[in-house]
């Protein structure tokens, strides 16, 4: 039985020649974590993103995934031993047609990522290896516009977390680019990052004039919307950082993943970013990161062929980090089922980075940014975290 203080992980997987999307429940108070139901896909999954818009219904459970078809399969999580999706967006196109590019709406080759748009609730953003990002809408279930600005395979996209018509969009062309989707072709701004693929870019949500944006060189910038250079540059890790969030509740927390094996938290208070800790959760390359929309301290991870649930807490780095306030005012407790760090697992590896870089702009550039944030210093906040 599934109780209401549980949390749900949707997981896609492929074990040989099946995939397979799996409906994990996450029991924090007794750190259980087991697979309710799965369901058979037809296709190698690629992108997974929750949503709760139902066109006949006030709120549903669904999951969107995009896979090395042209199309994205909706899938109502609620039904067990489904055999199909709710419905499917878009096509699958004939091979002669899907030569050309982006040449209608929808897509004509794999779909690499999916953000739903909580404001709008029913609008889908997809990413495509066919160059362009699709907007659809889940009333109609068909493709609204589509988005020709990258010149290379798009790999990420993110919806701002207060404006709905913003869209933040990352590219194997080294750009990150922000669309006002009300006039893409017309309203767009790009930053350059040369000579890098974009992995993952994740918007600041306690300040969302800035987001954080990753690469395949294992670097980590933060960039101000208002400005064409990032603040600052981190040196993370050693191979392309895979996974990027931000604590659902912890304002300076920045937690990344990386094909390096590894896991890292940061402390990013003041734009002066500290590394606290590294752990090697043995799982080979990891895919990708999300946190915990509940709990601050809890991160769930896809490795090759596995996925793992960290409750970051175990750690006596981050424990006596947190613990004496030195980066924020909170003081963590110990649910009853958690290890402490004594008792942590055998199989994970906890140690410290050597050679950690940041780089930093000129400083007339970053005087000129701490005008700007002293300005919007009173600012609300606002929380976000997806699936």
């Amino acid at each position: 039985m599934i109780k209401p203080s549980d949390n749900l992980i949707a997981v896609a997987r492929t074990i040989k020649d099946a995939s397979l999307l799996e409906v994990y429940v996450y029991d924090e108070p007794d750190s259980n974590l087991f697979v309710h139901h799965d369901i058979i896909l037809p296709s190698f999954p690629l992108a997974v993103e929750w949503l709760d818009y139902d066109p006949t219904e006030e709120t549903g459970n669904y999951v969107a995934l995009g896979s090395m078809n042209p199309t994205i399969d909706i899938w109502d999580l609620d039904l067990i031993d489904s055999l199909e999706p709710v419905f499917t967006l878009g096509t699958k196109q004939s091979k002669k047609k899907s030569k050309k590019k982006g040449s209608v709406l929808g897509h004509s080759d794999a779909v690499l990522d999916l953000a739903w748009n909580r404001q709008s609730r029913n609008v889908l953003a997809s990413a495509s290896a066919d160059f362009t990002v699709g907007l659809w809408d889940l009333t109609e279930a068909k493709a609204v516009s589509s988005i020709r600005k990258h010149e290379e395979k798009v790999q990420c996209v993110k919806w701002h977390p207060a404006e709905q018509q913003t869209l933040l969009t990352g590219s194997f062309d080294s750009t990150v680019r922000l669309f006002d989707c009300r006039d893409a072709g017309y309203n767009h701004k790009t930053w350059s990052f040369a000579g890098s693929e974009i992995e993952r870019v994740v918007w600041n949500h306690y300040n969302p004039y800035f987001f954080y944006a990753s690469t395949d060189k294992g670097n980590v910038y933060y960039v101000d919307v208002r400005y064409d250079k990032p603040i600052y540059t981190i040196s993370a890790h050693t191979a392309a950082v895979s996974g990027l969030v931000l604590s659902s509740s912890i304002e300076h927390m920045l937690v990344t993943s990386s094909s390096d094996q590894t896991v890292k938290v940061w402390d990013v208070k003041d734009n002066e970013p500290k590394h606290i800790v590294t752990k090697d959760l043995k799982l080979g390359e990891i895919m990708c990161a999300l946190p915990c929309p509940d709990s601050p301290f809890v991160f769930a991870f896809g490795g090759q062929g596995n996925m793992k649930v960290w409750d970051i807490r175990q750690s006596a780095e981050v424990k006596s980090y947190f613990k004496t306030g030195e980066a924020f005012n909170i003081c963590l407790e110990d649910h009853g089922g958690n290890k402490s760090n004594d008792e942590e697992d055998d199989d994970v590896l906890i140690k410290k980075t050597k050679g950690l870089k940041i780089k930093h702009p000129k400083k007339k550039g970053k005087k000129k940014m701490k005008d700007k944030k002293d300005k919007k210093k009173s600012k609300d906040k606002k929380k976000d975290s997806s699936l």
